[in-house]
């Protein structure tokens, strides 16, 4: 499941930033649907994030097969409407759902981003560039 390198990195940065953000979401906030929102969005951005990993690593060592092409597309619309319809069903449950629910989608990203700020400026040498 986590076969490469920048995978387990991202994830074990990611595991830390949903510690953090669940330790303040029950300080701060103290509603549980915010936490949960939290957990189910952080678990649907790992998935996503492994799921266009595999593609992303079987599309790029061989040449363009359209077959193959046509999977990763399918399988990225996929990722797509199941995070949109996470979404509608926390929004139609409780509003602090939804909120806890996009923050924890936004976590990968988040890593990711964070990662590429500090590989730029040479705060890190993660050699992930």
């Amino acid at each position: 499941m986590f076969k490469g390198k920048l995978e387990k990195f991202i994830l074990r940065r990611v595991v830390i930033l949903f510690a953090v953000l669940a330790i303040l979401t029950v300080f701060l906030f103290k509603d549980i649907y915010i936490f949960f929102g939290l957990l189910l969005g952080t678990g649907l951005s790992i998935f996503r994030f492994l799921s266009m990993a595999a593609v992303f690593s079987r599309l790029m060592p061989e040449s363009a097969k359209p077959l193959k092409a046509q999977h990763g597309v399918f399988r990225y619309v996929l990722n797509q409407v199941i995070t949109v319809l996470f979404l509608i069903i926390a929004i139609a449950v409780k509003f602090s759902l939804f909120a806890g629910m996009a923050v924890g989608i936004m976590t990968v990203p988040i890593v990711v981003m964070v990662n590429s700020i500090t590989e730029f400026f040479k705060l890190s040498n993660n050699n992930f560039e």
